[in-house]
């Protein structure tokens, strides 16, 4: 596999902009990260490790001093992700972690199922000039599991080539076992990236022990940080708030996305995280756009979800509504929000039966364990509809999109006024 060019040497990614009433950002004490026998340490992403300067020095090759180009504290020009602030309302100061809203980018397909390059790159492009904080490609929504090793990789070289660094790249790393993850990691590391979301594959049942031993050794050979997908629905993996807390404490964790519905678990999965000394503020992502007011008052960073991939603009007017401490904004806009719930759920059942069902469940003191159906297919072809130049094959033997769907979903987009 050839090696991707990387980004000029110094160049960095703007922290996510905030509206004049938001919440201010900080410059942390950060640097980049290196390990023993690595290259030079460069930069070569945002995302980088919280490492005192002393640490970093002593982790450099070379002179054992960062280099010109490297991120050190002292350079008032560089804004990078460092994971030194606490857990937060979104009353609070935030610092620069990763926060706001990271569209799961869903994998355009030719009517024979090969890769369209590029549909993948228009729609980048497009979230990308949307406003979106950051995108993820080979999420669920992007149909991770379904690609073979090469084609995620083409994904990626793909993306690489259409966010052009304006953006944070978070790359799906997840496959059936440890060998493929680990060369994945190991391999893209080396490329424009900046940074893994990774999700533990499950055909058997997995021990938590194995789960966080199989973290600790991901961490230590990626070039890059890793963010846990927690999505116990579709893994088996329904692991307690305290486990939680303790594999966001690896070195190298660089937060979560919790595609779970129901707030009390994410709620206790910010507090336990927030506890331990290692874990203490790295950001939990929701795994959907539906409660995003919420989501910030109880400390988490914003929403990891495939919905924006749909509306962008109006999901990233309704997070900066809330860090603009406009509360009466935020929920109108959450409230169009809603209304879109069947596109994630069931397109012929009342909007109001399904918004109520949901409120039901994200107040619940009772975990959500069905197995989620995908909406792959539905997703593509709204965003079919809307004008992108894609179409709605999804790869099999994913459920192809049913009679009477397209009716449905251009009778949502009228009702809804929804547009490119």
């Amino acid at each position: 596999m050839e090696r991707v060019t990387q980004r000029p040497p110094g160049r960095t990614l703007a922290a996510p902009r905030r509206p004049s009433k938001g919440i201010s950002a900080h410059k942390g004490d950060t640097a980049n990260r290196g390990r023993s026998g690595s290259p030079p340490c460069t930069y070569d992403s945002p995302l980088v490790y919280g490492l005192d300067a002393r640490r970093h020095s002593r982790r450099c090759r070379g002179s054992g001093k960062p280099t010109k180009d490297s991120p050190t504290f002292l350079d008032p020009e560089k804004r990078i992700w460092s994971y030194h602030s606490p857990v937060n309302s979104i009353a609070a100061e935030t610092g620069d972690s990763p926060r706001g809203i990271y569209v799961i980018v869903p994998t355009p397909l030719k009517d024979n199922e090969e890769l369209d390059s590029a549909g993948l790159k228009h729609l980048l492009n497009y979230y990308v000039e949307s406003g979106c904080h950051g995108v993820v490609v080979l999420g669920s929504g992007g149909e991770f599991a379904y690609l073979s090793y090469e084609e995620r990789a083409r994904v990626t070289k793909d993306a690489i080539e259409a966010v052009a660094g304006r953006v944070p790249l978070v790359v799906g790393a997840g496959f059936g076992g440890m060998v493929e993850t680990l060369k994945f990691i190991e391999e893209v590391g080396k490329w424009d990236v900046d940074g893994f979301l990774v999700i533990v594959p499950t055909y058997y049942p997995v021990e938590f022990d194995a789960v966080h031993d199989s973290f600790a050794v991901l961490c230590d050979a990626s070039r890059k940080p890793i963010f846990y997908y927690h999505y116990p629905q579709v893994t088996g993996l329904f692991f307690s708030p305290q486990q939680i807390a303790k594999l966001l404490s690896i070195e190298g964790m660089a937060g979560m996305k919790d595609s779970i519905v129901n707030m009390r678990e994410m709620r206790a999965h910010i507090e336990w995280t927030g506890k331990l000394p290692n874990g203490h503020g790295k950001p939990i992502f929701s795994g959907h756009s539906f409660a995003i007011q919420d989501t910030l008052k109880r400390g988490g960073a914003g929403a990891m979800a495939i919905l924006p991939s749909v509306v962008p603009r109006l999901i990233v007017e309704t997070y900066n509504a809330c860090l603009s401490h406009d509360a009466r904004r935020a929920k109108g806009l959450q409230d169009r929000i809603l209304n879109l719930i069947p596109l994630m759920n069931d397109l012929s059942l009342p909007v109001s039966l399904q918004r109520s069902a949901f409120k039901l469940l994200f107040h619940s003191p009772i975990a959500v364990r069905n197995k989620p159906q995908s909406r792959v297919a539905v997703i593509k072809e709204t965003l079919r509809q809307l004008g992108h130049p894609i179409g709605n094959r999804v790869r099999s033997p994913q459920p192809q999109l049913a009679e009477g769907e397209a009716q449905q979903i251009a009778t949502l987009i009228r009702r809804n006024e929804l547009a490119m």
